[in-house]
């Protein structure tokens, strides 16, 4: 669905352009690991990634799905990229990833 402000925009299944402002953001992600492993998943905005924000997920057994979530409140002061950054040290399949970004209001927009 399209932001009709024009202040989020998908540029494509890992990266969003962000406006300046502050947003609650929501991501989820699962991905069946061929072999025993770990999928990591780290977003980063503002030049830096956001490690404490990151999802992990591990495995001792082969072909088991990993998941994980997390939310956070970014404070974006310039307009920025949000990209989710994804490491796995297994071959993956069948992976989804849903994202919610939801633009904050601050006190003086009230």
């Amino acid at each position: 669905m399209a932001d009709p402000t024009g202040h989020i925009t998908q540029n494509s299944g890992t990266q969003v352009s962000l406006s300046p402002g502050t947003y609650l953001i929501h991501y989820n992600v699962e991905a069946v690991l061929e072999t025993a492993g770990y999928l990591q998943v780290t977003p980063s905005y503002n030049g830096q990634g956001q490690l404490p924000y990151g999802v992990y997920g591990r495995t001792a057994d082969d072909n088991v799905t990993v998941s994980g979530s997390s939310s956070f409140i970014a404070e974006v002061p310039a307009a920025t990229t949000l990209t989710l950054n994804v490491n796995s040290s297994a071959a993956t399949r069948d992976g989804t990833m849903t994202m919610v970004i939801l633009g904050l209001r601050g006190g003086d927009d009230a």
